[in-house]
């Protein structure tokens, strides 16, 4: 394979990358699954040998990127790229053309499609590998960007609409817990009597046990954070550690 577009290829992924490859060469198909999937431990690859069969496997959401031949049996790739673009106007769509169709991948990537492969002999898949980490390493980043957009005007939005501390309390709780996948966020108040939660959201279990058993979690990293003055963050680890700190087990709990 070639392509005259230059790619930054990424190799490191915390989230596995579901790809979704669309040629009516079987063969084809099941050497570049194998490659792509040997390519990249993140990858997951479910492939598809028609247009027909592509777009029954494709639901909006299931896939991090879709590589699709131009030319299908029943089809093309752009008839593809059709019902996706319809679905998800920004989903990773790598085209994959023969060689003589560079006029066409051109057109097409002005109309959407996000990048195109050249098909040769030579099967050579790192190239379409690294084009497929770059594409959607690039779209995790700007989506990530957007989230962190929604939020901050959302937090505008209930600072300019809440004169209520408890109020605006909670719906910030709430929108950590909403909108970024926090088990459990909480405000509170360091009293004389204690700790005191002025608002909780998600798991509240764990601040119940927290304000009643802080004695037996002194190293939990709320009551670590307000003994140092500093910012404190620990990781729950999946399996007990030895000797294990006395916060874990309370955190495991509600993890």
């Amino acid at each position: 394979m070639a392509t005259e577009a230059t790619r930054e290829p990424t190799d490191e992924f915390v989230d596995p990358v579901e790809i979704l490859l669309v040629d009516d060469d079987q063969a084809w198909t099941r050497a570049t699954t194998r490659l792509l999937e040997h390519a990249n431990d993140a990858f997951t690859v479910t492939s598809a040998t028609s247009l027909n069969e592509g777009r029954n496997k494709y639901s909006p959401g299931a896939f991090d990127c879709l590589v699709c031949d131009y030319q299908l049996g029943d089809g093309t790739g752009l008839d593809l790229l059709e019902t996706v673009r319809d679905n998800e106007p920004n989903r990773p769509f790598i085209l994959v053309t023969g060689r003589g169709d560079e006029q066409l991948a051109s057109l097409a990537i002005r109309n959407d499609i996000t990048d195109y492969i050249i098909k040769e002999q030579d099967n050579d898949t790192k190239l379409l590998a690294d084009c497929v980490a770059s594409a959607v390493s690039s779209d995790r980043a700007e989506r990530a960007l957007e989230r962190e957009r929604r939020s901050k005007s959302t937090l505008l939005e209930l600072l300019a609409a809440n004169t209520d501390e408890a109020t605006l309390c909670h719906r910030f709780c709430s929108l950590l817990v909403e909108r970024h996948g926090y088990t459990c966020a909480w405000i509170g108040t360091n009293e004389e009597s204690g700790l005191v939660a002025s608002a909780v959201a998600g798991t509240e279990g764990y601040v119940d046990d927290l304000l009643h058993e802080s004695a037996a979690v002194d190293s939990e990293p709320t009551i670590e954070a307000i003994k140092t003055d500093e910012t404190v963050v620990r990781e729950v680890p999946g399996e007990t550690t030895d000797p294990e700190p006395s916060w874990q087990p309370l955190a495991r709990k509600h993890d």
